[in-house]
C-alpha cells in the first residue's frame, strides 16, 4: 500500500495546471526562437538589399563620373591646344574655333555645348540642337553676332548677322571662375541663360605673366546624367538626384521634372533637396553615395523605398508577423519563414548585373544598359550596331585542355572588348562562348568594318591566351600541339539607322545572321540581309 500511495502522489505532481504551464513555457521558448530567427533573417535580407543598392550606386556613380570627367578632359585638351590672339585675330579665326569644337562635340555624347570667351568680349560658342548644331561668333564686344545652324554632319543650313540678346559670356559664373583657375574645374549647378539647370567645366588660359587670355568651357549633358539615374532599378516611385555638397540639385530622375521646373520658376535659382520634396536627414529609406569628379565632391541622393529589395523585406516582415500570431502552428510557420527567406535571397542574387567570370554585363543587364545606348541613338542619331559573337572551336578547346583553359580564353576576350568599346556602349556575355555588343557609332562609320575590327581583336585576344593553356593543362597534354586548338571568332551583325529601337528584335536579327553565316563558313563577319560574309 505504501508503494501504491507513493506512486499515486508522484503522478499527482503532473497536474493539468502544471502541464499547461509547461506547454506555455515551451511555446514561449519556441516563439522566442522564431523571433530571434526572424530578426537575424530580416537583418541578413536587409543587408543583401543594401548590397543591391550599393551595386546600383556603383553603376550610377561610375556613369556620372564618366560624364563629368569627359567635360573636364575636353577643356583641358582645348586649353593645351589654345593659340593666343595675334594681329590676324578676327571673326574668321573664331569661326575656325567653332569648327574645331565640332570635332570634339560630334565624338563625345556627354558634352552639350562648348565656349571660348576672351576678355575683350570676343567669343565663339557651339551648342547641340535637336537637328544638329548652332553656333554664335562675336569679334569684340558689339551688339551683333554671326549666328549659324548646322546639320549633324556640320553642313551649314542657315547663317547671318543677328542681334545678341543673351547674357555676355564675361558675366557668366564659369567665366569668372575660369579666370581665377588655371586648372579645369566644375562650376555649378546654376540656372543658365536658357532657364535650365546647368553644370559647366571651365578653365582659364593665361600667358607667362599670368594674364588671362581666354576662358574655355563646356556644358555637361544633363540628359546623360538623367539617363544614368533613370537606368538604375530604383523602382517605379523611387527618386534620385545629383547634388553638390550643399544640397543644390544638378540632375534628377525623370519623375522629378515637374518639381524641379516649379522650383526654378518660383525661386529663379537652383532647387535644393527640400524644394524637390526630399530630405537627406529625415528619410530613413534614403541612401547617399559620394562622388569625386576632378577636385570637387558631389552626391547621389536616392529614395529607394519602392525597390524590389525593399518590397521583399516588407513582405517578409508581414508574413512572419502573422506567423507569430499563429502559435498553434509554430512548426509550419518556421517552414514558411525558411521558404520566404530563401526566395527573396534568390531573387536578389539573380538580379546581380555582372557575369561572374568575365566581369561583363550579363543577359539581364545587357537589356538594361542597352536601353541607355538605344536612347542615346534615338536622341542623337548615328548608327546602332548589334554584334552577336561566337568563339569557333571553343568546345574543342574545353574538351582538349579543360575548363580552366576555356575560362582563360573567355576572360582574355572579355578584357579586350572592355578596352575597345566606348564608355557609352555595352559588351556582355550572354552564355557559354557567346557575347553580345551594342555599339553607337557615327553615320559614316561602316558597321561591317567596325565589327571586323571587333572580330580581329577578339581573335587576337583568344590567340594570346593560348600560351597560358599548357600551364593550365600540363598534366593532360604537351604544350607542343597547342596551336592545333586555336580559337576563332565569327560575328553576326544587325544595324539600325533610324526609328525606335526594339533591342530584342535587333539582337535576334544579329543572332540569326550569325547562325546562318556559320553554316557556310566560320571566322567571318555576317551582316543581316547580306548574302555573303563581309
Amino acid at each position: 500500500m505504501v508503494h501504491d500511495t507513493s506512486h499515486g502522489k508522484g503522478m499527482s505532481f503532473l497536474t493539468p495546471r502544471l502541464l499547461l504551464t509547461v506547454a506555455v513555457v515551451l511555446m514561449g521558448v519556441q516563439l522566442l526562437i522564431i523571433v530571434i530567427a526572424w530578426g537575424m533573417a530580416v537583418r541578413d535580407l536587409s543587408s543583401t538589399a543594401r548590397e543591391q543598392m550599393d551595386r546600383s550606386g556603383s553603376l550610377v556613380t561610375e556613369r556620372v563620373v564618366e560624364t563629368g570627367e569627359a567635360a573636364l578632359t575636353a577643356v583641358e585638351i582645348a586649353a593645351s591646344q589654345f593659340a593666343p590672339p595675334d594681329e590676324d585675330f578676327d571673326a574668321e579665326v573664331l569661326t575656325r574655333v567653332v569648327g574645331e569644337a565640332f570635332l570634339y562635340l560630334s565624338s563625345v555624347a556627354h558634352v552639350e555645348a562648348s565656349y571660348i570667351a576672351y576678355p575683350d568680349g570676343s567669343f565663339a560658342t557651339l551648342q547641340r540642337t535637336d537637328t544638329g548644331f548652332r553656333s554664335m561668333v562675336r569679334h569684340g564686344d558689339g551688339g551683333e553676332v554671326l549666328a549659324a545652324s548646322y546639320t549633324d554632319r556640320f553642313e551649314v543650313t542657315a547663317s547671318g548677322i543677328v542681334p545678341f540678346r543673351q547674357t555676355d559670356p564675361r558675366d557668366r559664373a564659369w567665366f569668372a571662375q575660369g579666370c581665377a583657375s588655371a586648372e579645369a574645374l566644375l562650376v555649378g549647378p546654376y540656372v543658365g541663360a536658357d532657364g535650365d539647370v546647368a553644370v559647366t567645366a571651365t578653365q582659364g588660359v593665361c600667358d607667362e605673366d599670368g594674364t588671362v587670355q581666354a576662358v574655355i568651357a563646356v556644358d555637361l549633358s544633363t540628359s546623360a546624367l538623367t539617363a544614368a539615374l533613370d537606368a538604375i532599378p530604383y523602382g517605379e516611385t523611387s527618386r534620385a538626384v545629383i547634388t553638390d555638397v550643399d544640397g543644390n540639385v544638378a540632375a534628377w530622375t525623370s519623375n522629378l521634372d515637374a518639381q524641379v521646373t516649379a522650383a526654378v520658376d518660383q525661386e529663379g535659382d537652383v532647387p535644393t533637396l527640400a524644394q524637390v520634396g526630399m530630405d537627406r536627414e529625415a528619410d530613413e529609406d534614403a541612401v547617399v553615395w559620394d562622388i569625386a569628379i576632378g577636385d570637387g565632391d558631389w552626391l547621389v541622393h536616392a529614395e529607394m523605398a519602392d525597390t524590389a529589395a525593399m518590397r521583399d523585406v516588407s513582405t517578409y516582415q508581414s508574413t512572419v508577423f502573422w506567423a507569430l500570431g499563429a502559435t498553434a502552428i509554430v512548426t509550419v510557420a518556421l517552414v514558411v519563414v525558411a521558404l520566404v527567406v530563401r526566395h527573396p535571397m534568390a531573387r536578389l542574387e539573380k538580379a546581380a548585373s555582372t557575369d561572374p567570370l568575365t566581369g561583363l554585363a550579363n543577359r539581364a543587364s545587357l537589356l538594361l544598359q542597352g536601353r541607355e545606348v538605344a536612347r542615346a541613338f534615338e536622341r542623337n542619331g548615328g548608327t546602332l550596331v548589334a554584334c552577336v559573337m561566337d568563339l569557333d572551336g571553343f568546345k574543342a578547346l574545353n574538351d582538349r585542355w579543360g575548363h580552366a583553359a576555356g575560362d582563360d580564353t573567355l576572360v582574355a576576350v572579355a578584357d579586350a572588348m572592355r578596352e575597345w568599346i566606348r564608355v557609352d556602349e555595352v559588351a556582355s556575355r550572354t552564355g557559354g562562348d557567346e557575347f553580345v555588343v551594342l555599339l553607337h557609332r557615327r553615320d559614316r562609320d561602316d558597321p561591317v568594318a567596325v565589327a571586323g575590327e571587333l572580330r580581329s581583336l577578339a581573335a587576337a585576344a583568344a590567340t594570346a591566351a593560348m600560351p597560358r593553356v599548357p600551364a593550365v593543362a600540363s598534366t593532360r597534354a604537351e604544350a607542343s600541339d597547342a596551336d592545333e586548338w586555336r580559337v576563332g571568332v565569327t560575328i553576326g551583325v544587325a544595324v539600325q539607322v533610324t526609328g525606335r529601337v526594339d533591342l530584342t528584335e535587333l539582337i535576334g536579327t544579329a543572332d540569326a545572321a550569325l547562325v546562318d553565316g556559320k553554316s557556310r563558313a566560320k571566322g567571318e563577319v555576317y551582316l543581316a540581309g547580306s548574302p555573303t560574309g563581309e
